[in-house]
């Protein structure tokens, strides 16, 4: 079972892969729980059905539920958190602000090649890493096929999450795509002396000019499919990131500043331009590169909870990757700390399924950021497929079709 999979998923309820009654159990509350989202959205156009995708990982045999949830006419697969215990109602929010985003590139898109010609995958942490210096980097031009499925994915989701809900409640969707965090993927390889300050200096225009031209996909698919269901209403913003940061580590690698800033002056910089992150400063402030870089998602979620304005009544809602809902927890934890729960508004994550499955030689199922396709593969019977326009299709009207490639 080697390749990629493009499947929909059967409509009936999935017990557990080992047997038993525990599978159809979760299934059966995170069922019970999408109902209740509806409920608490007032509208009978968000139903849960009869089926349910169950993933089961780590040691540990975690399982995550995607509930079959029909939006108006067009079925999705959805695990949520933060709606057990769901009280009062979406009118009880003032505002809608969600969130979602998506990584640049993939593993397989760009190649960073080392001095004995070999290709560490530095962007799939804990796995790559340089142990000599760092030769030459080449990215592909065209949107990966992880970047093309995550914001078809995402934006359909959104678009027809929004057209169930209340017209008259106003709705700001935040698109949160990386650029300064990317940039430090390679900062401790430049303190080693194992990057070049030109080579580095590259990667950093290279990284700037894919956040353009993802954001700016992004937000088009996002506008065309809220525009199909009439939400031309909604307000779509890009979030700033560590924005602030970026022209401080140009100077730094270049030789034009001073030297890398430690943590405590980045903190400063960030908290000097946001009111979010001026909190964050106070309260949590990251002790390292690495806490700095996830703290910036978790800023997004915060804002959207309005952690830096108590007068508001924001209903808050994250839609990514599953694979992404730790952003949402430590936003909560964030929340706690300050005690800035009292508006008894829930903080909602909604998962959507991923339907284009890469799966390795050893049949385990891998994410296309690390397990990228090329955009044309080949199928079974022989013939060349385009991946885009099929995850076009599978997502606007999901079929019972699998295609494989090998």
């Amino acid at each position: 079972m080697n390749g990629m999979w493009f499947v929909s998923f059967a409509d009936s309820a999935v017990p557990a892969p080992g047997g038993g009654d525990a599978g159809c159990a979760a299934a059966e509350r995170a069922r019970r729980r999408m109902a209740e989202l509806g409920a608490y959205f007032g509208t009978d156009h968000l139903t849960a059905g009869t089926g349910a995708l169950c993933l089961e990982s780590g040691r540990h045999a975690t399982q995550a539920i995607f509930t079959e949830t029909w939006l108006r006419d067009r079925r999705h697969y959805l695990h949520l958190r933060g709606a057990k215990k769901l009280t009062g109602a979406v009118t009880d929010a003032a505002r809608l602000d969600l969130v979602t985003g998506v990584c640049l590139y993939s593993s397989a898109t760009v190649r960073f090649t080392d001095e004995r010609g070999d290709s560490p995958a530095l962007l799939h942490p804990g796995v790559g890493r340089l142990t000599g210096p760092l030769r030459r980097i080449v990215a592909d031009d065209e949107l990966s096929v992880y970047e093309r499925e995550a914001i078809v994915r995402q934006s359909r989701v959104i678009a027809d999450l929004l057209a169930v809900l209340p017209a008259d409640l106003p709705t700001t969707v935040t698109i949160d795509v990386p650029r300064v965090q990317y940039y430090c993927y390679l900062l401790d390889a430049f303190r080693r002396g194992h990057v070049r300050a030109d080579l580095m200096l590259r990667w950093f225009d290279l990284v700037d000019a894919r956040h353009t031209q993802l954001t700016g996909a992004f937000r088009a698919r996002l506008r065309t499919t809220l525009d199909s269901v009439r939400r031309a209403d909604v307000a779509v913003r890009t979030a700033p990131g560590l924005d602030p940061l970026a022209q401080r580590l140009r100077d730094a690698v270049s030789g034009t500043g001073s030297r890398m800033p430690p943590i405590r002056d980045l903190v400063a910089v960030q908290a000097a331009a946001d009111p979010v992150w001026e909190v964050l400063q106070r309260v949590q402030p990251p002790r390292d590169r690495d806490q700095l870089w996830e703290m910036s998602y978790t800023v997004e979620v915060l804002r959207a909870i309005g952690i830096h304005d108590t007068g508001g009544r924001a209903l808050a809602m994250m839609v990514d990757r599953y694979a992404e809902f730790p952003i949402l927890q430590h936003a909560q934890r964030v929340q706690r700390r300050i005690d800035q729960s009292s508006s008894g508004l829930p903080v909602l994550g909604l998962y959507p399924a991923e339907r284009v499955i890469n799966v390795g030689r050893d049949g385990v199922p891998e994410s296309l950021y690390f397990q990228d396709a090329s955009r044309y593969v080949v199928a079974d019977d022989h013939t060349t497929v385009d991946l885009f326009p099929l995850i076009d299709g599978l997502y606007e009207a999901p079929g019972e079709s699998a295609v494989r490639a090998r």
